[in-house]
């Protein structure tokens, strides 16, 4: 299913897309350093690595 739904993405990349169809089946967030590849494309949060970490220290999480 992620594969038909990554071909029928409107994401540009194939490989981000698969990373997106993915990552909206298993996962809240993404994290990535590429943050502009990402979110035109998902409902879910996209944080950069340093984003994320600051989210889970907010949340009393050391890294």
């Amino acid at each position: 299913m992620d594969i038909a739904d990554a071909m029928e993405s409107d994401c540009p990349d194939f490989e981000d897309a698969m990373q997106i169809a993915a990552a909206e089946t298993e996962c809240d967030v993404i994290v990535t350093g590429n943050k502009k590849h990402f979110e035109p494309y998902t409902a879910l949060p996209v944080y950069t690595p340093a984003e994320f970490l600051g989210k889970l220290r907010e949340h009393g999480i050391k890294d």
